[in-house]
């Protein structure tokens, strides 16, 4: 993996097997929570995937990197992170995601009218 994607699923703990990972992913609606902070120029997310009824199948964290990070970019980081880790999942088990429904948790208005705005595109 390139040094920035190493970087960000490096500190990754997995609740259940890649396999059982993948079949929740697309067989039932799934929560994706990230959470940040920023203080002065030292910037961390958090963040937990889990099944809607509750039951965690990965969580992570680590260290927002850039210039002068805020919590937007923080957040974001955590959301990078989700969705890194589903694709490679995927990547090395030469399958494809059914388009489940996904349910993005986060406290940061602007990201969230970013993600609204982004669904909006017809380019991928």
């Amino acid at each position: 993996l390139p040094i920035w994607e190493r970087q960000l699923l490096q500190c990754i703990e997995l609740h259940v097997e890649i396999p059982l990972l993948l079949e929740k992913i697309t067989t039932q609606p799934i929560l994706q929570v990230s959470d940040g902070a920023a203080v002065e120029w030292i910037a961390s997310y958090g963040w937990v995937l889990a099944t809607e009824a509750g039951k965690r199948l990965a969580t992570g964290s680590g260290p927002a990197a850039g210039e002068d990070p805020r919590s937007f970019r923080a957040e974001s980081y955590g959301i990078l992170a989700i969705l890194r880790l589903i694709k490679r999942a995927f990547d090395y088990h030469k399958t494809n995601p059914q388009g489940q429904k996904t349910t993005l948790i986060c406290d940061n208005e602007g990201l969230i009218i970013r993600a609204q705005k982004g669904r909006e595109w017809k380019y991928p």
